[in-house]
C-alpha cells in the first residue's frame, strides 16, 4: 500500500531514479510511435509508465485506421502485448485492414469485391508470417468497460484500445453525462494499476461532444483529427 510522503522525498526519489536513468537512456526514453510527425507532437513518443491516450475526430475522418496503425506500432516497438476492443467494426474488418496496411498489393477494395489471386494471398501468407511473433490480440464481443478491463486483465495486456469510447456502456450514472465521466474515470484509475488506454472518441462536426470533452480532460495524451479540404470540388 502507497503511504503518504513529504513533497519533498518525493523529490528526492525522482531525481534519485532520474540518475539511473541517464546512464541507460536508451530504455527510459519515450517509445517511438513509428510516425515522426506524431512523435513530434507529443515530445518525441509515447511514455513508457501507464498512460491514457485519446484519439478525437467526427466520423469518418480516419479515426480507427490511425489508433489501429499507432496501435499495432507501439506494440511491435515495446513489444508489450496489446488488445483491441471492438465496438465498432468485427474481426473480419479489423483483418481486412491489417492486409490492406501492410501490402500496396492487397487492398480494401480487392478484398471487398474478392479480386484477389495468388500473388494477393501470397502477400496475406506473408502478412501473417510477419505478425506471428507479435502479442496483439482482438475482441469484438465485448462493450462493457468493467467487462473489458477485466478480460484485459485476465489475459495479461498491460494496453488495450477501445474503439469506440460513446459505444460503451456500464460505469454507473442516471443519465449519458454521469455514464461517460464514469467511465473515463474508470479507465484513469485502470492506468494507476498498470493499464496503457488508447481511446477512440467521436466528436461532432467541430472535434467536440461533451463524451470527448470529459476525455480531453481525463486523458494524458490527446490528438484531434480535422478534415482539411484540398480540392473545393472535392465532396469529401
Amino acid at each position: 500500500m502507497t503511504s503518504t510522503t513529504k513533497l519533498v522525498d518525493v523529490l528526492k526519489e525522482r531525481r534519485d531514479n532520474l540518475k539511473e536513468w541517464i546512464k541507460e537512456p536508451d530504455l527510459h526514453k519515450p517509445i517511438s510511435f513509428g510516425i515522426p510527425e506524431i512523435d513530434a507532437m507529443i515530445f518525441g513518443g509515447a511514455p513508457r509508465e501507464p498512460f491514457y491516450f485519446a484519439l478525437i475526430g467526427s466520423a469518418k475522418q480516419g479515426k480507427t485506421t490511425i489508433e489501429l496503425n499507432l496501435a499495432l506500432n507501439f506494440c511491435a516497438i515495446s513489444g508489450e502485448s496489446t488488445a483491441l476492443y471492438m465496438l465498432e467494426e468485427n474481426r473480419r474488418q479489423i483483418a481486412d485492414r491489417v492486409f490492406a496496411r501492410s501490402s500496396d498489393l492487397v487492398s480494401r477494395s480487392k478484398l471487398f469485391q474478392l479480386a484477389l489471386g495468388d500473388e494477393e494471398f501470397i502477400e496475406m501468407e506473408r502478412t501473417i508470417d510477419d505478425f506471428e511473433d507479435t502479442k496483439f490480440y482482438v475482441n469484438d464481443s465485448l462493450n462493457n468497460i468493467t467487462a473489458i478491463l477485466a478480460d484485459a486483465e485476465s489475459i495479461g495486456v498491460k494496453r488495450i484500445v477501445i474503439d469506440n469510447f460513446q459505444l460503451m456502456t456500464g460505469g454507473g450514472g442516471m443519465d449519458e453525462r454521469t455514464r461517460l465521466v464514469a467511465q473515463s474515470q474508470m479507465i484513469m484509475r485502470a492506468r494507476q494499476r498498470g493499464l496503457t488506454t488508447f481511446l477512440v472518441s467521436q466528436g461532432n462536426d467541430k472535434g467536440e461532444s461533451f463524451g470527448s470533452k470529459q476525455v480531453q480532460m481525463d486523458a494524458d495524451l490527446v490528438i484531434g483529427i480535422t478534415s482539411v479540404r484540398t480540392d473545393e470540388n472535392d465532396k469529401k
